[in-house]
């Protein structure tokens, strides 16, 4: 991690620059570790730049070798953020543009997400930052104008800090000060502390645009990722459909083959009870046949033995 022509360089990957949108995971994380590196290194700037403002402010005349420490760390801090930006939506687009059944596109996603809203935290503490020694640099203007003009109301002192000409006005009422060596000195300090606001409010202006960009960043990026979403839900549904539809194909075909056995065993059962009854019907008048012819032989044997006994007695 190094600062070359006051931009921030990271190390050179295998996919140059950024990703490939076919890279592999491990170079995804590498990607992801260079921008956690730049913001982290975004976060200390902005604990560096915070102190440098609270050194400019602890001594009557603005230190000269501080005020360009400050400019340039804030320079620097500048560059970062914007090419922190430019990797953090490079990775959106680059996971925009995987095919939704991409194994690690889920993993891509939050790590992504995460470091936007690792980002947008940065750019908002560093905004509360600019702000808060903005107060500060104002507040120590209001009190240098009222050692110019004690009598000045707080309206007029307002007025006169929010001219861009607050040089000329404060030279202007230095004329009529009755201190006016200590005047002197109050109006070259507030002077330097007006500029000292002008470059935080451009800063603010810059951290606000910045921000703006990211949130829009974050609805342009919602909306196809939230119809890929809606697409995979209906995809789920429609699978959950279809396979009701073949439990529910499977489970009547197995009646179907169910109640074909059914039928199957019906049949062979009429089938045995209709061979039962033919036998019954056709054999037994046989065999019941049969046996009244002998029994009416017999009887026949019987009555002629008597007869015969009778003619041979005497």
């Amino acid at each position: 991690m190094s600062y070359q022509g006051g931009g921030y360089k990271p190390a050179p990957g295998p996919y140059g620059s950024g990703p490939s949108p076919t890279s592999p995971v491990p170079s995804f994380f590498d990607e992801v570790s260079s921008i956690q590196d730049m913001i982290k290194l975004v976060q200390d700037n902005i604990t560096r730049i915070d102190e440098l403002h609270s050194r400019s402010l602890g001594t009557f005349s603005e230190d000269e070798a501080t005020k360009r420490q400050l400019e340039s760390l804030t320079e620097n801090t500048r560059n970062v953020l914007v090419q922190t930006k430019d990797k953090i939506r490079k990775l959106e687009a680059l996971n925009l543009g995987l095919p939704p059944h991409t194994s690690d596109l889920a993993v891509r996603r939050a790590q992504t997400a995460n470091l936007r809203q690792r980002f947008l935290e940065t750019l908002q503490k560093y905004q509360n930052i600019e702000y808060q020694n903005r107060q500060k640099y104002r507040a120590r203007m209001e009190r240098q104008y009222k050692i110019v003009k004690p009598q000045a109301t707080q309206e007029e002192i307002d007025a006169a800090l929010d001219n861009d000409e607050s040089g000329q006005f404060f030279a202007q009422s230095l004329l009529n000060s009755t201190r006016y060596g200590a005047a002197k000195d109050a109006l070259r300090e507030v002077q330097e502390r007006h500029d000292d606001i002008k470059k935080i409010e451009k800063t603010i202006s810059e951290l606000v645009n910045l921000f703006q960009e990211m949130q829009m960043l974050v609805e342009a990026q919602d909306a196809p990722i939230a119809t890929i979403e809606e697409h995979a839900v209906q995809v789920t549904k429609d699978m959950e459909s279809g396979v009701q539809h073949v439990e529910k194909a499977l489970e009547s075909a197995k009646g179907a083959r169910k109640k074909k056995w059914i039928c199957l065993c019906i049949c062979i059962l009429i089938l045995i009870i209709v061979a039962v009854v033919v036998y019954l019907y056709f054999f037994k008048d046989k065999i019941g046949g049969g046996g009244g012819n002998n029994n009416s032989q017999s009887n026949s044997n019987t009555s002629i033995t008597p007869k015969s006994n009778s003619t041979s007695s005497p």
